[in-house]
């Protein structure tokens, strides 16, 4: 969970009250760490990237403790900058949000909290800068209109952060410390993005570096945030967190306008969103009757406004509380308003004696088996989108559960095998020494809607083959006390005649194989990787 530091009494002055909201901090989530005079520091749940500002946390505690209630209104001017979003950027980062902040003066102590929350944001939901950078500039030294657009790295030179000579793309990533570190997001393409002013000024390198022409230093009292990443809406409430956290310090919110090929959109959007909540349901998950007009109450003391009807409340969620997904993300802040220590515990109504599942003995079995053999185990999402799935595996298609409404582009569907999680296991660690051995044992979801526990696993080498992945696969079925019998096999993820499956009384019970370089390639893989997938269902001990 990400630690937080900041003053105690910068704390206090926020909320405006002394040091007695200390006690409260547990009862909202928030866990101490560390108080040396002054300084504190706190842990907080990482589904709340509202709160990784102190201002972030001071908000919610003038609604727990009475301070403020009810939705806190953000007013947003119209500004005057404009960002023109250049096709150019669509396949490396296409997406970019803007926004301006006036009326606030830094000091040292307020710019490490802004760059604190930044770097918060990159590491959560911003995945380490693949789904979300942030710049921050001083925008007194910013002509008004903004172009974003990709380039050839040998094509645009500027004097980074941290730096004193002038450098092209290319000798950022290869000499500058953030270059090296972020270098691999860029990989595979051939133009890299950069943010540039009207008088030719680069701004930022996404997701990599700023310019230090626009560096945010003691006195500056006007800035420009830019965030660009692969998913529009999670810009969208990253801006409204780091939005709400400068205003709440003074600042002034001044809308800056997106023009994209396709659109064009203000950001950012204060205003939030709407959900309809069931009286019932809330006090059947909370499991105490609670009254729609006390739920309303106690909601506004979590900084929620609420309007209630015949059935239940119509609650209005602020932009920043991008964890509020569902009903039940409802009902657990009217129980942390409510306070769990005053909740009665009940015994369940019926006793129930649990019991091993009749496969697990066998799936025991089989991860002993593959640690013995110098596996590394993984664990990885069941959603996953159909690129993953089945386009870098070689596929055309194939049959999915797949997401009416998802939330991100990588999260379209429910995995039907393990194997394409495997692959980008080992892209992602493919700066890492070889060999590379790794095994998932777990559940996925067939076309059908059924669910099937498969075994997946993956060996990465320079001597990786079809006869090194037989001998593995034969090794773990003896170990199971099931003889293999193979049977060749066409599949377009595996190299042509170095495919074969698995038979087990006459059934098909998997394959294995040696992945096809064209596969390789779609993961930015260089070694050869030899594979395997048993569907576990069709063994039994």
């Amino acid at each position: 969970m990400p630690t937080i530091n900041f003053s105690k009494t910068d704390l206090a002055s926020l909320v405006g009250k002394s040091d007695d909201f200390l006690e409260v901090l547990p009862l909202i989530g928030i866990q101490i760490e560390a108080i040396d005079g002054d300084d504190m520091t706190v842990e907080i749940e990482a589904n709340r990237p509202d709160m990784f500002s102190v201002e972030g946390i001071a908000r919610y505690l003038k609604g727990f403790l009475g301070i403020e209630r009810g939705f806190a209104e953000y007013p947003v001017s119209r500004g005057d900058f404009i960002v023109n979003v250049d096709k150019s950027v669509e396949k490396v980062r296409p997406y970019i949000g803007a926004a301006h902040i006036s009326g606030i003066s830094m000091d040292d102590y307020l710019i490490k909290s802004v760059m604190d929350l930044q770097e918060k944001l990159h590491a959560t939901v911003g995945r380490k800068r693949k789904k979300l950078a942030i710049g921050v500039h001083d925008s007194a030294r910013i002509g008004r209109e903004i172009t974003y657009k990709a380039l050839l790295p040998e094509e645009i030179s500027f004097v980074p952060l941290a730096m004193e000579e002038e450098m092209n793309l290319r000798e950022i990533l290869e000499r500058h410390e953030k270059g090296r570190e972020y270098a691999h997001l860029l990989e595979g393409y051939e133009e890299w993005p950069v943010l540039m002013d009207s008088h030719g000024n680069v701004l930022s390198f996404p997701p990599v570096i700023n310019g230090r022409l626009t560096a945010v230093n003691e006195g500056t009292e006007e800035i420009f945030i830019d965030m660009t990443g692969t998913d529009l809406n999670l810009i969208k409430s990253a801006m409204a967190i780091f939005c709400a956290a400068l205003a709440d310090r003074g600042g002034h919110i001044e809308s800056a306008l997106l023009k994209y090929p396709d659109m064009e959109i203000r950001m950012p959007d204060m205003a939030g969103g709407e959900m309809e909540v069931s009286e019932d349901y809330v006090s059947g998950l909370i499991g105490t009757e609670i009254s729609k007009e006390y739920a309303a109450e106690l909601l506004e003391k979590a900084r929620f406004s609420v309007n209630t009807f015949d059935k239940g409340m119509k609650v209005r969620i602020p932009a920043y509380r991008v964890d509020v997904l569902h009903q039940a993300d409802i009902a657990e802040e009217i129980a942390i308003s409510l306070g769990y220590q005053n909740l009665s515990p009940e015994l369940p109504k019926s006793v129930t004696f649990g019991r091993r599942s009749e496969n697990h003995g066998l799936k025991k079995a089989l991860k002993e088996s593959l640690i013995g053999l110098g596996f590394n185990e993984i664990l990885t999402l069941s959603l996953t989108s159909d690129e993953e799935q089945f386009e870098r595996m070689g596929m055309l298609e194939g049959d999915a559960v797949r997401i009416m409404n998802p939330i991100t582009e990588f999260h379209t569907s429910v995995r039907r095998w393990l194997l394409p999680s495997v692959m980008s296991i080992l892209s992602r660690n493919r700066h890492r020494d070889l060999p590379q051995k790794v095994f998932e044992l777990g559940t996925v979801v067939y076309g059908d809607g059924k669910n099937r526990t498969h075994l997946a696993g993956a060996i990465m080498d320079d001597k990786a083959s079809f006869t090194s992945i037989k001998s593995m696969v034969e090794r773990i079925l003896t170990d199971v006390g099931r003889d293999l019998t193979l049977r060749e096999k066409d599949h377009p993820s595996f190299i042509e005649g170095r495919c074969a499956s698995i038979l087990l009384d006459d059934k098909e019970a998997g394959f294995f194989g040696e992945i096809s370089p064209q596969v390789l390639l779609n993961f930015d893989l260089e070694h050869p990787v030899s594979a395997f997938e048993i569907f576990i269902d069709e063994i039994r001990l």
